[in-house]
């Protein structure tokens, strides 16, 4: 690993810059044939999210904790100011959607660029204590007595509710923090350890993109259920995918015009995000048609034979292979497939385990302690032997069996948190909609491309480099406040787009 690693450093080291003057940017020179000021801020950009390393996953998982508490904080106030004659029920509409705003958008946000002041341990525990010491009801009060029947049937039924809160929240949370972090990375305000590591490491970016497909995964064992739906062709399911595939062919075309700065190294020269999400529906579809096992078990297989096909020579490939055809141009996106598809199926699974109707509030907790706890503390533990025993780290670049691990447990932990909020605190149906997270969740994918249009009209327009860190939150404020207003726009004006 080691060797490979330092042959990766070595072709990086050939877009060092030289140095230079102290003031002057990178890249500058005199002279003929220099390079032109377009060309020299596009390799200050790629260098500058290059070569990185990233954090601890105890710090990514301390950011994300912060997501949860601030989901249970909403939770509590809607609680609080929810029952009886509503007085939340009677506040403007957008001073709701402002108050969920804050609390799923905001917060969340402020966590990922002042982690050491918001995901501090202090701060989650002092934030744990808090929230405990403000849900415990106080003696003689109404919280006091035991919900009435036709509470704890509305709380079972929205438990029940294919369309989970818990699971529309913890998507609209992955796509904001995605919206904001391809944003914010390019500017110093920007934690680097949380930028996207090169070859080896965890960061908050890197299980971004795991979350992305997770959450793919995770609605459609919701949609499909415990029952076995009918598959379609493999042929059918690219042609419906036709959106994505053209939105890939989009973006390579215009970073290719526009002369956009890339990171060569992500997934390739060609390949981007938007071809791996058009693939997995034609994967899955086969592995559905003529393997015929349960997710979990073929999730785990395709896992070991890619590990196998990666000690066998294929992660040298893809790490020091020259880039002399199509293929090896695009080797990373190709062979990180195996992963990706591998982390859909293990979301499918627990999909299907949530969409199961159970019949008590008690049953639902039961559930996620007694069968959902025990499944995300075994893929923990094969996340540890996986790095330790065989001595493998974790790469999102090759998207290899600790990659996909850390994600599974990590988000399956994650909807299993919201959902143990939604089973602990009741609200009434009157008020339990969280407009903001349903307006995201409703048109995701035209969210994710909004927000990547409007990422590169920035970097088109603002050397984002050179911005100061008040100004750079100012941007990312109005950016992420356009980002939900747009997608809120859409959603009462029942403009749903669906791929």
């Amino acid at each position: 690993m080691e060797e490979q690693l330092a042959a990766v450093l070595r072709d990086a080291d050939q877009f060092q810059p030289a140095s230079h003057a102290p003031g002057s940017p990178p890249f500058a020179a005199t002279g003929p044939g220099t390079m032109s000021e377009q060309e020299i801020r596009r390799r200050e950009k790629e260098q500058f999210v290059s070569g990185l390393t990233g954090t601890s996953m105890e710090e990514v998982h301390r950011v994300m904790l912060v997501a949860v508490f601030s989901y249970l904080a909403l939770k509590l106030i809607i609680h609080q100011f929810g029952h009886g004659s509503s007085y939340l029920a009677r506040v403007p509409r957008p001073i709701r959607w402002l108050l969920e705003f804050a609390f799923l958008v905001a917060v969340p946000n402020a966590a990922v660029l002042w982690p050491d002041l918001l995901a501090h341990r202090a701060t989650i525990c002092a934030m744990f204590g808090l929230l405990v010491a403000v849900a415990y009801p106080r003696p003689g009060s109404l919280a006091r007595m035991p919900p009435s029947h036709a509470h704890m049937k509305e709380w079972t039924r929205q438990l029940n509710d294919r369309v989970k809160p818990a699971v529309t929240v913890y998507r609209a949370l992955m796509m904001s923090l995605t919206c904001f972090a391809i944003l914010a990375v390019d500017f110093h305000v920007f934690p680097r350890r949380f930028a996207k590591t090169e070859v080896f490491g965890t960061s908050l970016m890197d299980i971004g993109v795991g979350c992305f497909v997770f959450s793919q995964g995770l609605t459609v064992g919701l949609k499909q259920g415990s029952t076995s739906a009918s598959t379609p062709s493999v042929w059918a399911s690219i042609r419906r995918g036709w959106p994505l595939w053209l939105l890939g062919l989009g973006r390579v075309i215009s970073v290719k015009g526009l002369d956009y700065q890339e990171h060569v190294s992500e997934y390739g020269v060609h390949w981007n995000f938007f071809f791996t999400l058009a693939a997995l529906g034609p994967i899955v579809v086969f592995l559905d048609r003529w393997v015929r096992w349960s997710d979990a078990p073929m999730a785990a297989m395709l896992l070991i034979d890619y590990e196998v096909l990666l000690a066998k020579g294929l992660q040298h490939y893809v790490l020091t292979a020259p880039r002399t055809n199509l293929i090896s141009a695009n080797r990373e996106g190709l062979t990180s497939l195996f992963g990706y598809v591998a982390i859909f199926l293990a979301a499918r699974h627990v999909g299907r385990t949530l969409a199961s109707p159970l019949p008590t509030v008690t049953a639902w907790r039961r559930l996620l302690f007694r069968t959902l706890a025990p499944q995300i503390a075994l893929t923990a533990a094969a996340l540890w032997v996986a790095r330790t025993a065989f001595l493998t780290d974790v790469s999102r670049r090759l998207c290899n069996a600790p990659f996909v691990l850390w994600t599974v447990a990590v988000n399956a932990g994650m909807v299993a948190l919201l959902v143990l909020v939604d089973a602990v605190v009741f609200t009434d149906s009157a008020t339990a909609a969280i407009e903001v997270a349903d307006a995201v969740n409703a048109n995701g994918l035209v969210v994710f491309l909004g927000a990547n249009l409007a990422t590169g009209a920035v970097n088109m327009v603002v050397d984002t480099l050179r911005v100061p860190d008040a100004a750079a939150v100012a941007v990312l404020s109005a950016y992420m406040s356009s980002v939900v207003l747009v997608a809120l726009g859409m959603y009462r004006m029942r403009w749903i787009v669906k791929f």
